[in-house]
């Protein structure tokens, strides 16, 4: 049961065609609906402290017992009243390292002032003494390794002991142990002389500052409880949603109080804790129950309301072996109860009668709306009359009725709010057909099919291409010919054969026309233009008359190009180089002539003319005639070499380019026509 609900327990609430969910609801909501506050089972959280036993006690009370429900806190108050002459354990425990020596032999001589001291305190008091050696170096002690406790090891043993330290030590060492003493709560830090001798004002000084401050605290609680300390302090300091509680400045016979909030977030099993003053023996038991079930007032055996066939619990019938529903009618004749239910949902994932309805014998009653004109129906209890589109702030325009999120439009209207007037006026396209076959009129717009465009269903760009699914067809039909030769008729009964162009009608949109061309089946190309008609898959076609072959393949094309472009390349470099080789043969030759005509030279006799012999220089690996020797450039050419001062007649014969270069390939020549 929610923290903030109650229970509702008539047997007569609620009506028929009401859920019994309602029965559980907030007070002000359950007496809005007529229900009798003294039938409202509210259980709440409380507290009831038991009063204590006679005799001294610092801390009370001494017992409580507390009825949690889950989410509301339980509250009691705890008084904690210093006492004077509480008794009192002084446990002296001193270093006996060879450097306390001098501390010692005072120490010693101190003890009766200490318990003097101590019986100032209290009537009840005594002292105890004990040492320790706190040095692991030769010659001290042995070596061996100590094993120390953590800070928050002695912490709980401290406080599990009720042991309130005070740490004596020297100035230089102060800080260090007072830093230990914000870890340790009840614990004091004091000053110790160099020899020891204010060891007793050291001690009473710090039990005075430790028993004016008091710490409430509680043993460790399971996480499904949490408790809180609101502090009320003798000085006027208040602290409230404090983990512990905490009061400085007590003084003796003056009262502090503490109101504890125990919480618990879910239900939780009978269970106990303690809650104690730190330092003090005094605690507080605090037993735990469980407040999650309704004692209902109806329990009887009563069987008229649940028809004979179970008893009335909490104005619930509780039904008998075999029988279910709500007054126990419907008898299960096998069934499990997951079987009936089975029936009730709409798929495995579903709740039963989709929250809104009672499952009676395996079939959906629907609940009454608390909303007003809402009503619930459908075999699941998954349709109402309200959840649809809006328009202008009304369900479904007010033109219409709203059924499984659906708008019924009343005659003249239409649209998924009923916003529209039924029209189609601007719905037809230029040839007269409602959105051209391919979409639906809604709200005087076209509702295209997927890929077509608005306004008229007429275009569509991303459709692919139908030409090449018709080029048998257009073969056919106009030339007699191809795979569908035989049956035409038949294979292209969505296609009207045009004459002409002409033919159609010019108000057609010029862009639902597609050209084609394509090849046919004796591999002529075949050129056709398609104009769809309204609707779908149906063509005007016009195939034209002349029919030509392909253009030659790209592939022969480009070994060609490349054949010709590398013959150009090496014609060009070999005219360069040509030049170059007569303007060095320039230079040599007047180079000749200047030593022929300083000293006469030979000559010799090719072609019936007379050539002067180059001149020869000793290069050490036999003499090297400048310039090239001119048979070397017959040699190369297969042609004679003509030169003569200073010029230059130049023969070359190439390979012959091939015949395929030389032949001219027609671009285009008629295939037979029909």
């Amino acid at each position: 049961m929610s923290d903030s609900r109650g229970l509702y327990g008539d047997k007569n609430f609620p009506k028929p065609e009401e859920p019994d969910s309602i029965r559980c609801d907030t007070r002000t909501e359950l007496e809005a609906k007529g229900c009798a506050a003294n039938d409202i089972m509210d259980p709440r959280s409380s507290a009831d402290p038991v009063k204590d036993k006679k005799g001294q006690k610092q801390l009370s009370p001494e017992k409580v017992t507390l009825y949690l429900r889950p989410g509301q806190a339980a509250m009691f108050n705890v008084t904690f009243q210093r006492a004077k002459g509480y008794p009192i354990d002084l446990y002296y425990l001193m270093d006996l390292s060879y450097s306390m020596l001098d501390d010692l032999i005072n120490v010693k001589k101190l003890g009766g002032d200490l318990l003097r001291a101590l019986n100032e305190i209290t009537e009840s008091g005594r002292i105890g003494f004990r040492s320790f050696v706190d040095k692991t170096v030769l010659p001290f002690v042995n070596t061996h390794p100590k094993d120390y406790p953590s800070v928050g090891q002695l912490t709980h043993e401290l406080a599990e002991s009720n042991i309130q330290p005070i740490f004596a030590v020297t100035k230089r060492m102060v800080g260090t142990y007072e830093k230990l003493t914000e870890i340790i709560p009840k614990s004091a830090v004091g000053e110790l002389s160099e020899d020891s001798s204010n060891v007793v004002q050291l001690i009473k000084n710090a039990y005075n500052k430790l028993s004016s401050r008091v710490f409430l605290d509680h043993n460790t609680l399971p996480d499904t409880l949490k408790v809180t300390y609101d502090s009320f302090c003798s000085n006027g300091v208040s602290l409230m949603n404090q983990p512990r509680g905490d009061c400085d400045s007590v003084q003796i016979n003056v009262p502090v109080t503490f109101q504890v909030k125990v919480t618990a977030t879910e239900c939780v099993q009978e269970q106990s804790f303690v809650i104690r003053a730190l330092g003090f023996t005094d605690t507080v038991t605090v037993r735990i129950l469980p407040q999650c079930e309704c004692q209902c007032r109806d329990r009887s055996q009563n069987h008229t309301h649940c028809s004979d066939k179970g008893s009335v619990e909490c104005g619930i019938c509780r039904c008998d072996a075999g029988y279910i529903g709500k007054s126990c009618e419907c008898q299960t004749q096998g069934r499990s109860s997951q079987e009936l239910e089975g029936s009730c949902r709409k798929d495995n994932s579903s709740i039963i009668c989709s929250g809104l309805g009672d499952c009676i014998c395996g079939q959906c009653v629907c609940h009454a709306s608390d909303v007003p004109n809402k009503k619930i129906f459908g075999q699941f209890c998954e349709c109402d009359n309200v959840n649809c589109e809006r328009y202008k702030g009304q369900i479904c325009g007010g033109r219409g009725d709203c059924r499984c999120g659906k708008c019924y439009c009343n005659p003249g209207y239409e649209g998924s709010a009923c916003q529209c007037q039924q029209s189609t006026d601007g719905c037809w396209n230029r040839q007269g057909s409602l959105c051209s076959g391919r979409g639906r009129c809604l709200c005087n717009q076209c509702q295209c099919d997927a890929g077509y465009q608005e306004h008229f269903c007429e275009e569509c760009p991303s459709c692919p291409s139908p030409c090449g699914r018709y080029i048998s067809c257009a073969e056919c039909l106009k030339f007699d010919k191809g795979p569908f030769m035989k049956n035409c008729s038949i294979e292209c009964q969505s296609l009207i054969l045009l004459s002409s162009p002409d033919e159609l009608d010019r108000s057609r949109n010029p862009q639902t026309s597609r050209k084609c061309r394509e090849h046919d089946s004796e591999g002529c190309w075949l050129t056709y233009t398609l104009w769809q008609v309204d609707g779908r898959d149906t063509y005007f076609i016009h195939v034209d008359q002349n029919r030509g072959y392909p253009k030659r393949t790209n592939g022969a094309a480009i070994v060609e190009g490349t054949v010709v472009a590398s013959q150009l390349i090496g014609i060009f470099l070999l005219v360069i180089w040509k030049i170059l080789t007569h303007l060095g043969h320039l230079k040599e030759n007047k180079s000749v002539k200047k030593e022929k005509l300083e000293s006469p030279g030979e000559q010799y006799e090719e072609g019936g003319h007379s050539i002067p012999q180059a001149a020869s220089e000793d290069t050490g690996w036999g003499r090297r005639q400048s310039p090239l020797p001119i048979r070397q450039l017959q040699l190369l050419t297969g042609q004679p070499y003509w030169a003569g001062s200073g010029h230059l007649v130049l023969i070359l014969t190439l390979l012959p380019i091939p015949t395929l270069l030389l032949k001219a390939s027609p671009t285009s020549t008629q295939c037979p026509e029909k």
